[in-house]
């Protein structure tokens, strides 16, 4: 009875039967506003905006008149049957903590997935590179408008929950929340990127523009003056949750897309393509691989065929990656007529990738026209031969090697003994650091290695770092002298040689690129065995011509030895008389 009697004297409308409730987000709060006359004293960009929302007001009205009702269908009713899906209840702000985390975790699996190490997608949702990137990354790194249109309104979320978590930590007030709130939904334009990926999205940043003029006109009135503080963000919150709710459908079929393209690939239109220019040398490959393919599918029924042979045709060009790297390829428990089939198909395509480059080397080098990329492709071609070449050579001198009779080595070994009993000389000791010569020694040597630099070539990078190390070397020469012979010491392991051909389209050169202190370090040793060897005159003199010494300093004794002849024999003369 008094559950009753309190009934009956409540307020309205909860003292009523049937109540007609309304959302929040379906209340207007702002429609009267712009329905009364706009004060001519206003400045022209308010009246434009309340002009502009009258006409947008005018128009739903008209449109809505003519709409048929429809049955609508509420996705949480449809949940809530199912036994999948419970329903819970959490603050609204560790709600939005746990939807950030898990579109933070998303887009990275999607970044990762392909393989875009070059990407940071730091926890504000934006994307960066973390280095300058190529061509080729730049292509590879461009996502599609349901990526960007997904991350962008996850911005704007982390945005509205940053804003709350300050609040709820106390770093900022209730009023200074609500006017970031209203700030945040009316510059999104701003603050967010997402006008580019959907550009329909203009509608809502001018609504929600217009609204900030009228809003701020309102309540900026008489002593209350200009500035920050109004902190009424409703209507501009309608509009960003119905533009939400209109998107949803959109978006889910835009990620729908984008998954299937990551994980199904696209799909692909069978048409005839004709023999151009850039697929005659892909063309026996082509033939190649349908022959490969067919001797594979009769290894398999016709059930499971199709998943084996794309399985089996990922072995395929794995296998060729790794000829070309000059890698071994080996897949354990693979089953051997299939593996047989794979090294036969490396093996032709391999005897035609390189007969194609000799072929292309020869034609190059009788003056042909050759186009400019096909040059490019067969010095590329000719480096891997080149190493593969180099690399047997070495295989087999390990398992072969060396090549000398045991005769010939004791023959050197009993003449170099023999010879240097006969010269009574000491060995060549190691550079001392007291030693006068060694920095008259390294002088010459980065006067060398500094000839090789013209003034008028434009240098790389490494050639810049060589440069700075050989000024730097000038000017501490007891420091570098001191490395140097620590390296020579103590260093047993180098760093790689980068090898690339010059093209002279009549021949190819090597060039080898070493590290700038490893040059450094074999040139001085150079210089101070030449050096040493001149003081203790352990190399004869009918080798000396063989040598690579420079030829002026070659002339040069040869003269001092003929003027020493002459001179002799003019004593000897002298002394006859």
């Amino acid at each position: 009875t008094l559950n009753a009697i309190e009934l009956m004297w409540i307020s309205n409308p909860f003292n009523d039967r049937i109540i007609k409730k309304k959302r929040t987000l379906d209340i207007c709060f702002s429609n009267t506003w712009f329905l009364e006359h706009c004060p001519v004293e206003f400045p022209i960009k308010v009246r434009i905006s309340h002009q502009k929302l009258l006409k947008r007001y005018v128009l739903n009205k008209i449109k809505n008149i003519n709409k048929k009702r429809t049955m609508k269908i509420r996705l949480l009713d449809i949940l809530e049957k199912s036994e999948y899906f419970k329903s819970t209840k959490i603050d609204w702000v560790e709600t939005g903590i746990h939807l950030n985390k898990q579109g933070f975790n998303m887009l990275n699996l999607l970044i990762h997935k392909k393989g875009l190490n070059f990407l940071h997608l730091d926890y504000n949702f934006n994307l960066k590179p973390v280095k300058t990137l190529t061509t080729k990354e730049r292509k590879k790194s461009r996502f599609g408008n349901a990526f960007h249109l997904c991350r962008e309104i996850l911005r704007m979320t982390k945005l509205i929950l940053d804003a709350h978590i300050q609040y709820r930590m106390g770093n900022i007030d209730a009023y200074q929340l609500a006017d970031g709130i209203q700030f945040i939904f009316s510059h999104i334009g701003q603050l967010t990127g997402m006008y580019r990926y959907k550009y329909k999205l203009m509608k809502q940043i001018r609504i929600c523009k217009d609204l900030k003029h009228v809003i701020y006109y309102r309540f900026n009135v008489g002593d209350v003056g200009k500035g920050p503080g109004v902190g009424f963000w409703v209507p501009t919150w309608r509009v960003w949750l119905y533009f939400l709710r209109g998107i949803t459908p959109l978006l889910e079929n835009w990620i729908n897309n984008l998954l299937i393209r990551q994980f199904i690939r696209r799909t692909k239109h069978k048409t005839a393509k004709s023999l151009t220019k850039q697929r005659i040398e892909s063309h026996y490959d082509l033939e190649l691989r349908t022959s490969i393919v067919n001797e594979i599918g009769a290894l398999f029924p016709s059930v499971v065929k199709e998943n084996k042979i794309n399985l089996i045709l990922q072995h395929l060009s794995e296998a060729w990656r790794c000829w070309k790297a000059n890698i071994s390829w080996v897949v354990p428990e693979m089953n051997k007529e299939i593996e047989i089939i794979i090294h036969k198909y490396v093996k032709l395509k391999a005897d035609w990738w390189s007969n194609i480059a000799y072929y292309n080397r020869e034609r190059i080098k009788n003056g042909a026209t050759v186009d400019k990329t096909v040059c490019r492709k067969n010095i590329g071609r000719l480096t891997r031969l080149f190493i593969r070449s180099e690399h047997k050579k070495q295989i087999q001198y390990s398992k072969e090697g060396p090549f000398i009779k045991k005769k010939e080595i004791v023959g050197y070994y009993t003449t170099m003994s023999e010879w240097f009993r006969f010269l009574e000389k000491d060995k060549i000791r190691f550079p001392s650091l007291n030693d006068k010569f060694s920095s008259n020694l390294l002088i010459i040597t980065l006067g060398h290695l500094k000839d090789q630099f013209s003034a008028n070539v434009k240098l790389n990078l490494q050639q810049k770092e060589e440069m700075e190390l050989l000024e730097y070397a000038y000017n501490n020469s007891n420091e570098v002298l001191k490395t140097i012979k620590r390296y020579l010491l103590i260093k047993r392991t180098f760093k790689e040689v980068f090898l690339s051909f010059m093209d002279h389209f009549d021949n190819i050169v090597p060039v080898y690129e070493v590290d700038a202190v490893e040059k450094l370090t074999d040139a001085y040793l150079d210089h101070f065995l030449w050096f040493e060897n001149d003081m203790i005159e352990i190399i004869p003199d009918w080798v000396k011509p063989s040598d690579k010494e420079i030829l002026p300093h070659l002339v040069y004794k040869w003269c001092k030895e003929y003027k020493e002849i002459v001179k002799t024999m003019k004593e000897s003369i002298v002394k006859k008389e």
